[in-house]
């Protein structure tokens, strides 16, 4: 894999730094480079990235070769511009590069703005394209203003009505161009949420555009994965405003399937035309482990020995199950109450469970002191405490919020109780 360029021209500044932990998070190889003319002419880059202040002082410095800087840029088959906002230093040189048709960025009024995303080009947005997302998660926000902008000139993600995140193609080269200063530092310490809303707009451009760069070369999932976890239902005809035959009908009318978070301590009271449905359709149907007895904060505790025991205890009844009505249980932990501790982790990791989810991936004995980072929270799974995998699950409200798990490679996994059913399956 060839290598991207990050180039500098003087000190490296904030967004450059964090547009290399970007790359490195993504297995993107790079290498940062002071850049002028005589060495871009001499080795341009496969794939350059750069702020649009360094841009702006490379032409300064080469006032006079402004047209052979141009010619040489344009031959970069990737080239990415970033920090574009209203100051003269960080929108000059985006003017001369592309030879007037942006002729301005201007600050957008925030109040009530969401980005929306282009309905084509699947190819560089994948799960984003056509969806909306906000408000904007920066304070200001801005985006270009272009003279006659033709066919070549793509607003991948608009703001207000203005290019925010943009494509301008040529024979040769793919120029990207985004605007804003404020560029996700994905090391920073977080409150234990991934939200799509909130990093939009200093992280999603810059993985759309390695993913168009460099595609199956970089880490990336294979397949896309979802879930339907309902919590605490028992296994019978039905349960408050959930009917296992009218979800079952709808599974197969949408192509989905559905894990029962089902309580350890309910193993005797499964039906047994229910278990027979669910050993019939375990296509659409899985179960995994759900508490112990389902008690509050039974996960909780700081207790080794107490944590171990209950994780055996739902593993053997869990055991019984099965032998009783012949459904087989995913070694999958959700957390009652979503309430776990960093001791509760490395129980589940001794009693050979696979892995657990949650809703929040904040420990209850680690409330302020958890470390998390956006980049823990970017990996499938959250690896933080015992090196145990915990995969994060949302109840179905932000569409954007599950196309950024999908498009990070982390499987979309949906959450909700026999409630959500009180009107229908719809």
């Amino acid at each position: 894999m060839l290598p991207a360029t990050i180039a500098t021209y003087g000190p490296e500044s904030n967004a450059d730094r964090r547009v290399q932990s970007i790359c490195d998070f993504f297995g993107v190889t790079f290498e940062v480079r002071q850049l002028d003319r005589q060495t871009l002419t001499n080795q341009a880059p496969h794939c350059l990235m750069l702020g649009a202040r360094t841009l702006s002082r490379l032409y300064k410095a080469g006032a006079s070769e402004a047209s052979r800087i141009t010619e040489t840029l344009r031959r970069v088959p990737y080239l990415f511009v970033y920090g574009i906002t209203d100051e003269d230093e960080a929108i000059d040189g985006v003017r001369s590069l592309t030879a007037g048709l942006v002729t301005r960025s201007i600050q957008c009024e925030r109040a009530g703005q969401s980005y929306a995303v282009h309905p084509g080009h699947r190819s560089i947005t994948e799960e984003f394209t056509g969806l909306t997302c906000g408000p904007a998660d920066t304070d200001p926000v801005f985006g270009l203003v272009t003279d006659s902008a033709g066919d070549n000139f793509v607003p991948l993600i608009t703001v207000g009505g203005l290019p925010f995140f943009s494509l301008l193609k040529n024979e040769v080269s793919s120029l990207f161009l985004l605007c804003g200063d404020s560029m996700t530092d994905i090391h920073a310490p977080t409150d234990g949420v991934l939200s799509a809303r909130r990093c939009f707009s200093g992280l999603i451009p810059v993985a759309m555009f390695l993913r168009n760069v460099f595609g199956n070369q970089i880490w990336h999932s294979s397949k896309r994965y979802a879930s339907l976890v309902i919590d605490d239902p028992l296994l019978r005809r039905s349960y408050g405003f959930l009917s296992y035959a009218r979800l079952l009908e709808e599974m197969d009318r949408s192509s989905f399937a559905s894990t029962i978070a089902f309580i350890p301590w309910n193993y005797r009271r499964t039906q047994s035309s229910i278990a027979g449905l669910i050993r019939e359709r375990s296509d659409r149907f899985g179960i995994c482990v759900h508490g112990c007895d389902h008690t509050g904060g039974e996960f909780a505790g700081a207790d080794p020995a107490d944590l171990n025991w209950r994780a055996r205890l739902a593993i053997d009844r869990m055991t019984k199950h099965q032998a009783l009505t012949g459904i087989p249980c995913a070694p999958v932990m959700v957390f009652p109450q979503g309430k776990f501790s960093t001791v509760a982790m490395e129980a589940l990791k001794r009693n050979n469970y696979e892995a657990a989810l949650n809703s929040t991936a904040i420990p209850v004995d680690q409330p302020r002191s958890h470390g998390l980072t956006l980049a823990d929270l970017m990996t499938p799974a959250v690896m933080k405490f015992s090196a145990f995998p915990l995969f994060m699950r949302r109840y179905p409200r932000s569409l954007a919020d599950f196309a950024l798990d999908l498009f990070l490679g982390k499987p979309a996994i949906l959450v909700e109780h026999h409630d959500y059913f009180r009107n229908g399956y719809n």
